[in-house]
């Protein structure tokens, strides 16, 4: 018997909170975690970004959860493809995503879509 796991990815950005980004092996401007719903994603994340979650009063909390409707079928960023989102945002040109897949690997792109080599566990 042959059993399916239907998954999306569900994309957290970084809020600049107190004027600076966290980047470390962690969390990137961009977390993306597969998951079968918004409820999963939302509890790996908080595993995830534990130390990483501080905020501010006035830029306000670092990461939002996100709900059941921001489930895509690939990595994305604001609603579009990570290679489609960069070609003409040049202010984010410096970022990096880090995806969690659903079955524990974890990779790192850069800001182009391309997977940026040594980061990758």
């Amino acid at each position: 018997m042959e059993r399916t796991i239907n998954t999306k990815f569900f994309t957290f950005s970084q809020n600049n909170s107190g004027g600076s980004f966290y980047r470390n092996d962690m969390v990137r401007e961009f977390v993306v975690v597969e998951a079968q719903n918004a409820k999963e994603a939302n509890s790996k994340f908080d595993e995830i970004s534990y130390n990483y979650s501080d905020s501010c009063p006035c830029c306000g909390s670092r990461w939002y959860e996100v709900d059941e409707d921001e489930g895509s079928d690939k990595p994305m960023g604001y609603g579009e493809p990570f290679t489609n989102f960069y070609a003409d945002k040049k202010w984010h040109r410096g970022y990096t995503i880090v995806v969690y897949y659903y079955d524990g690997t974890k990779r790192f792109f850069n800001a182009d879509g391309d997977e940026s080599g040594g980061d990758s566990e």
